[in-house]
């Protein structure tokens, strides 16, 4: 019974079970069905209809897309009308229309042929005519559009294979460019759904094997003495006469035998396998606003930021969103998006896996406060979403009643979820010991299957650098780190985000959120005391149930181990430094005036902190998307090079290099780093393919020197530029939305004794940089290298004065 009740708990609260009851008298049978119960189920079947439509719906445009159904109906139609036109068109309009008489004959030569192949299809014979003309047409019809489809989609690929856009200025392409552009807009139709350009993406290629170990040697000569890079150079010459030709083999088949060559595995090996501790080191967050803030109430700014990620979700699961393109012509892959909601990374001893469900089982949040969690469901039992005033209530509920709900809440009770915050093995062993069964395991699958879960805080969010630490961490026991994401709300009503890294990249979760972001902000308003303002014309408020906490029993075993993920989490929280800093001296507006793309510009301020504070360079990383090919993530971006080295000696050697030299070596500096990241996005990077290059050499058991080396250098400087305006609503350049950019959001460092450095353009005259270490490496200051970069910044900016 306890059992039972836990489930009536957690479960949605929709409809209780149809209470049936029978019995067997002189009569027969006697079965009575309760009245709410058969509404209940009424509501469940409408509901079920609803979801199917839009199921269906979602599959037939992206079936039939580049054509529309409107397209295929037009052409059943027109078949249909030619083959009954003698039938359909009266004789004596046809004798006072000679121009209808000519159509008709037409018609007529044209639908005697396709009457001769409606014979084909069986079990005709005895139909009417009629029926017979709208069966072939149909079927005709839609065998004809599916293979203009097709044909379409195969054409599409091609167009999309051609890469030499990504190496051109947009206001400067060629004449080849342009007029590849239009037949890309021509072929691809309008009308897209989410997932409609799927199918027309390209494979991601495999590099050929001597240009990416050609272009590691580059990437690694400037790190590397003569002595260390002669060894390198043999080991590299060594892999392409041996073992890398068969590597390279199976990679290729790899590529025709899967979507991606290398997507899966790098979410496998690299982030399902990993196993440290999520929190810091692979999780990460996102802030919201620079200054604006709507309202200080904590339960309404939540409330409002839970409602438009419904709205989001809703979009997502029936494909309506909008998808992104380049340029307004090249479309990108929009597959991550399908795991953003409703996903849960579950620990286990040797592979996490990643688990995802569908609204059925997911429509409910996981509320955390004061160690508490309560399950709240976003819907009503007729299937409609609640209002964000029915949220906010449910919210503040929560929050009224913390010291009545906490009552008999142990300790270890309040910290259950530090043991998401450790070591991956030990809490899979943890889970699987004290939360398999029973109340335990019930109050974790309400957790696991929420949409999201979200955190009410007691701290106040403070300066950037501050929710920063709390997005990040927390107290290392008031994160969900599992979860895909994790919406925090502080005391003093700002609010940010959670993120788990596995599922997606930092580029969807930021389209979400820009686009919540901006919604908030133009839907929703708050009264004088800043609760959300009801309009007059909003219907009364259905009965709603309160949010049911989440129980659990605990061992003293089980509050053992809660205990010492929680001192662990700590540790590591205590040695983790981050500072979020604000450049408005200058930004982007006047690197384009210098004619360099700022990205690079930026990336060469970071080699020159770098040096100036280590004394050495570092081996960079920067992240970048290959987002163009299905099913795409990411690629790496070597922003040391040659290049960049001798123009940072030549930044540090004081007046003996010109002003006029300077420039010069920064701009071949930039041109070099630029010419990488576009190799990058067209899949001609270095890492994904040494990474699935050395997936390939373990799965057939093969040693080589070279790929362990070249994969076992530490990431001293791990960088990522985080991107601004994903949505046609929001302009970060307009004056009037200074205050309402995003600094965007931050993560851990990649190496212990490196940096991990996350900047945002904001606007023309902004630039937000994310700069975290650990205290513990004496390589390492955040602070002191946010000094050094400020003032390589101004240097650089001096030369061009």
């Amino acid at each position: 019974m306890a059992e039972a009740r836990s489930v009536a708990t957690i479960r949605r609260n929709t409809v209780s079970a149809p209470q049936m009851q029978f019995s067997v008298s002189s009569d027969g049978l006697v079965l009575k069905i309760d009245r709410g119960a058969v509404s209940g189920l009424i509501r469940a079947f409408r509901r079920g209809l609803l979801r199917n439509y839009y199921d269906l719906r979602m599959s037939i445009l992206n079936g039939v897309w580049p054509a529309t159904p409107g397209q295929l109906c037009l052409t059943v139609g027109s078949f249909s009308l030619v083959m009954l036109a003698e039938e359909l068109v009266p004789e004596s309009v046809r004798v006072t229309h000679p121009t209808v008489d000519r159509a008709v004959g037409l018609a007529r030569r044209v639908g005697s042929t396709m009457w001769r192949y409606e014979r084909l299809v069986p079990g005709t014979k005895h139909m009417a005519r009629h029926s017979r003309a709208l069966l072939f047409s149909f079927l005709s019809g839609t065998g004809i559009t599916l293979m203009v489809a097709y044909a379409r989609r195969f054409i599409m690929r091609g167009l999309l294979s051609y890469r030499g856009w990504l190496y051109e200025q947009p206001r400067k392409q060629s004449l080849l460019t342009l007029m590849w552009g239009a037949c890309i807009r021509v072929v691809s139709g309008d009308h897209q759904t989410l997932y409609s350009n799927q199918r027309a993406l390209p494979r991601m290629p495999v590099p050929p094997l001597k240009g990416t170990v050609a272009r590691y040697l580059e990437s690694v000569r400037p790190l590397q003495t003569d002595e260390e890079f002669a060894r390198t150079e043999a080991l590299a010459h060594g892999f392409l006469k041996k073992e890398g030709p068969t590597l390279q083999r199976y990679c290729w088949l790899k590529s025709w035998m899967s979507d991606n060559y290398v997507s899966d595995w790098w979410e496998r090996y690299v982030y399902l396998m990993g196993r440290e501790p999520l929190m810091i080191n692979s999780n990460y967050y996102a802030l919201e606003h620079r200054v604006f803030q709507p309202t200080k109430v904590q339960v309404s700014r939540v409330a409002t930021v839970l409602y438009e990620m419904m709205l989001f979700k809703k979009k997502v699961d029936r494909g309506t969103l909008e998808p992104l393109v380049i340029r307004n012509t090249v479309p990108m892959c929009m597959e991550q998006y399908r795991r953003m909601f409703s996903t849960t990374r579950v620990p286990g001893r040797e592979l996490d896996t990643l688990q995802h469900w569908d609204r059925d089982e997911s429509h409910h949040v996981a509320v955390l406060h004061k160690g508490i969690f309560h399950s709240v469901d976003l819907f009503h039992p007729d299937g409609t979403m609640l209002t964000v005033w029915e949220i906010e209530a449910q919210l503040k509920w929560i929050v009224d009643n913390a010291k009545k709900s906490s009552q008999g809440a142990t300790a270890a009770e309040r910290a259950i979820p530090a043991l998401t915050a450790g070591n991956r093995t030990v809490w899979a062993e943890n889970r699987a010991d004290f939360f398999s069964a029973g109340q335990n395991r019930m109050s974790l699958d309400a957790i696991e299957k929420a949409v999201c879960v979200v955190v009410l805080d007691d701290q106040k969010g403070g300066d950037h650098s501050s929710m920063g630490h709390q997005l990040i961490h927390g107290n290392g026991a008031n994160r969900w780190f599992d979860k895909s994401i994790t919406v925090v709300g502080f005391a003093d009503g700002k609010i940010g985000l959670n993120l788990e890294h596995s599922w997606a990249d930092a580029p969807v979760i930021a389209h979400m959120w820009e686009h919540v972001m901006y919604w908030v902000n133009i839907l929703h308003q708050f009264n004088d005391k800043g609760y959300v303002m009801r309009p007059a014309s909003a219907l009364p408020s259905k009965p709603l149930p309160p949010p049911q906490r989440l129980r659990w029993e605990l061992s003293e075993e089980a509050e053992a181990a809660i205990k010492v993920a929680h001192d662990e989490a700590v540790k590591l929280l205590n040695d983790f430094q981050l500072c979020v800093v604000t450049h408005d001296d200058y930004g982007k507006g006047f690197m384009k005036k210098c004619r360099i793309s700022p990205d690079g510009f930026l990336q060469m301020a970071l080699q020159i902190a770098y040096r100036t504070q280590v004394g050495e360079f570092p081996l960079t990383y920067e992240s970048s998307m290959t987002r163009l090919y299905r099913n795409g993530r990411t690629e790496t971006v070597r922003p040391c090079s040659t290049q960049s080295c001798e123009f940072v000696e030549a930044m540090l050697d004081g007046a003996k290099t010109s002003k006029e030299e300077k420039i010069r070596l920064l701009r071949r500096a930039c041109d070099k780093h630029q010419q990488g990241y576009r190799d990058a996005m067209s899949g001609l990077g270095i890492d994904r393919h040494l990474f699935a290059l050395y997936i390939v050499s373990k799965g057939i058991s093969v040693d080589s020197e070279f790929l362990k080396t070249a994969l076992s250098q530490p990431w001293r400087l791990s960088t990522s530029q985080q991107p601004q305006r994903q949505t046609a609503h929001y302009n970060p350049d307009d004056p009037e939305n200074h205050d309402r950019i995003s600094p965007g959001g931050g993560f851990g460092p990649v190496a212990d004794d490196g940096y991990g450095v996350s900047y945002m353009i904001g606007g023309e005259g902004m630039v937000f940089f994310h700069i975290s270490s650990k205290i513990s490496s004496p390589k390492t200051d955040s602070h002191k290298f946010h000094a050094a970069l400020f003032k390589a910044l101004a240097d650089m900016k001096a030369l061009f004065e």
